[in-house]
């Protein structure tokens, strides 16, 4: 009897340090972005760093910012794992989990000349998982980015993009009153010339789209057509299967009012093509 009692006794003690032993919830993954100023033309780094790593193997992470004032120039892996692709999703990889914080991604943007007010640097996250594939919970906290200095002309070059086969430039006006808007584009480099060039009218600020295309000449030495908008506009040249070379694009936003051509403010842009047709955009 004294053994089963001394049984019974030690399996309440046993029940009662597991009723009062501490649960301890698991840890998300914190990504939070910086918080930075630049001027309008200017460039600017920002970080996406981690905090309160519970550890990780792979992550896919999807950027997301205003195109049109914000140009991604370069991403530089950080800290916390060796290894990252950069594409159209940010990925990394490694071949066990990494609880490190500090940086896990660097930045560089250039900041359109027309570009005022803060801008949100988002991250998607689309996949986080640990060596055992485990998912990993995340949360994401957006970056900004604040533009100050020089009040926004009310037409002009708003950017770049560089894509897979060639560069957009991209135009812009925020008033209602001009007959005709446009981007005078000439390019300096002899005996080269471009196969493709379209003029698209993409989107409106007021929200509205036009998803017309419209032909343009060729690129050879020079672009230039104008188009009647009816609304605040984004507008955008395409200029594809560039041949390998070294060009200086100038861009002069351009408008007409009751007959009379108005000038924006020039932007030289250095454009160089590989043999691969990469291309690599700077000022």
């Amino acid at each position: 009897m004294k053994k089963i009692l001394g049984l019974i006794c030690w399996s309440l003690i046993v029940v009662l340090i597991c009723m009062t032993m501490p649960v301890f919830a698991a840890t998300n993954l914190k990504i939070t972005g910086d918080t930075v100023e630049a001027a309008p033309g200017e460039t600017v780094t920002m970080t996406f760093s981690v905090s309160e790593n519970p550890g990780f193997s792979y992550l896919v992470m999807t950027l997301k910012y205003d195109q049109s004032a914000l140009t991604l120039d370069k991403v530089s892996n950080g800290t916390v794992m060796k290894d990252m692709d950069s594409g159209k999703n940010l990925i990394w990889s490694a071949d066990d989990d990494s609880t490190a914080c500090g940086t896990l991604v660097t930045l560089t943007f250039t900041v359109a000349d027309s570009a005022s007010g803060e801008y949100n640097v988002s991250a998607t996250v689309r996949e986080c998982y640990n060596i055992d594939f485990d998912d990993v919970d995340v949360s994401v906290t957006a970056g900004t980015i604040t533009v100050a200095g020089g009040e926004q002309a009310p037409f002009g070059f708003a950017g770049h993009q560089v894509g897979e086969s060639g560069i957009r430039f991209i135009g812009y006006t925020n008033s209602l009153e001009y007959d005709t808007i446009d981007l005078a584009i000439t390019v300096e480099e002899a005996g080269k010339s471009f196969t493709k060039a379209t003029k698209t009218v993409y989107t409106t600020l007021m929200g509205a789209v036009d998803g017309e295309t419209k032909a343009v000449a060729s690129c050879d030495p020079e672009v230039g057509a104008l188009v009647t908008l009816d609304y605040d506009y984004l507008y955008g040249y395409a200029v594809t299967d560039i041949e390998a070379g070294e060009y200086v694009f100038t861009i002069v936003p351009t408008a007409i009012l009751n007959g009379e051509t108005l000038e924006g403010k020039t932007a030289t842009l250095n454009v160089t093509v590989a043999e691969d047709g990469t291309v690599t955009v700077t000022k």
